[in-house]
């Protein structure tokens, strides 16, 4: 069997909001989504096994996300320590402390420069009308 040199996360490891939130936003809930996923026997075999390198995206804190209000910031808040402390504690050191999510590394002679294209997002422009199936083929 080949043997793998890692995995890598992109992002929308867990779902917050899917299929509905089951909780306030709290950084407790989001601790738990975590936990949740950590705790199957699959995936403890699995991270054994593997190195893993992790990028957030939009679903670790709520679908389309955007820092668009002082809600939405204080959701980013409640949601990036637990990703830190649970995804983010496995990456090579940031390139910078001032930007924690940027970071760089090698896998023989590949080169990987990862970096956060979520927490300056502006936000998406509404879709063409409320029901729109737009990208669904109609």
């Amino acid at each position: 069997m080949e043997r793998k040199e890692a995995m890598l996360f992109l992002g929308d490891f867990v779902y917050s909001d899917l299929p509905y939130p089951t909780a306030d936003y709290t950084t407790s809930y989001y601790r738990r989504l975590y936990r949740q996923i950590y705790s199957s026997p699959s995936w403890t075999r699995l991270l054994r096994s593997i190195p893993r390198l992790h990028m957030f995206d939009d679903h670790e804190i709520i679908n389309d996300y955007a820092p668009s209000s002082s809600a939405l910031s204080d959701m980013f808040i409640q949601a990036i320590d637990p990703f830190i402390n649970y995804q983010q504690v496995v990456n090579p050191p940031p390139i910078s402390f001032t930007q924690p999510t940027y970071f760089r590394f090698k896998i023989g002679d590949v080169s990987f420069f990862i970096f956060d294209c979520r927490s300056w997002r502006s936000t998406q422009p509404a879709r063409p009308g409320a029901n729109s199936t737009a990208g669904f083929g109609n």
